[in-house]
């Protein structure tokens, strides 16, 4: 069931696609975020943008779950789209992998345990990133 969940996140964040970038304001579509439950985004919704602006430079983080569309205001003289982007990407295998290896051998995982698992796993990354 986990594994099945993973695939799932994986095939509908594999591909980010930039809608418009000008020097410090990206707006990205991620077609997957549109098939997120409004409760569970709500629900989510403060925890990821929160980690977003864990990365230095990065100010505000703005997501829809209508259109897909997620904005990202940042400092272009310290980072730029195509670091965004790497990030990104780094930080979705990141979810995944540490989703597959250590809750995949747990069968009665609790909710509350995984997102801080996993919020103390990004936020170790974006430490490195941010260096």
């Amino acid at each position: 069931m986990l594994k099945q969940i993973a695939v799932l996140i994986y095939k509908n964040t594999a591909k980010f696609k930039v809608l418009h970038n000008i020097p410090g304001r990206l707006r990205i579509h991620v077609p997957g975020l549109k098939l997120v439950s409004l409760e569970l985004f709500e629900k989510y919704e403060e925890f990821f943008t929160d980690i977003f602006k864990e990365v230095k430079g990065i100010k505000c983080v703005k997501c829809c779950r209508i259109t897909g569309n997620i904005l990202i205001e940042y400092a272009n003289d310290l980072l730029d789209d195509k670091k965004i982007l790497e990030w990104l990407n780094k930080m979705r295998n990141e979810m995944l992998n540490s989703f597959l290896k250590d809750f995949n051998k747990e069968k009665n995982f609790e909710e509350k345990k995984m997102v801080q698992y996993l919020s103390d796993n990004l936020k170790e990354k974006i430490s490195k990133f941010n260096k």
